[in-house]
């Protein structure tokens, strides 16, 4: 297949699932905002935990 007729059957995928897709009702869109910021939130929890256990052990390389 040759790279124009890749890129034709790219926009006719991409066209196809724009074509489905539907904009998020607000409560669905509220559920997702809360989800990522927990996410978020526990991903840096995580990091400041890793951070604190390296430095008091000294293992981190800080001076």
């Amino acid at each position: 297949m040759n790279p124009i007729q890749s890129l034709r059957n790219f926009f006719s995928d991409s066209k196809r699932v724009l074509a489905i897709a539907k904009k998020p009702k607000s409560n669905e869109y509220k559920g997702m905002v809360k989800i990522v910021g927990i996410g978020i939130i526990i991903l840096s929890l995580v990091g400041y935990i890793v951070f604190l256990v390296f430095t008091i052990t000294k293992l981190g390389g800080a001076q």
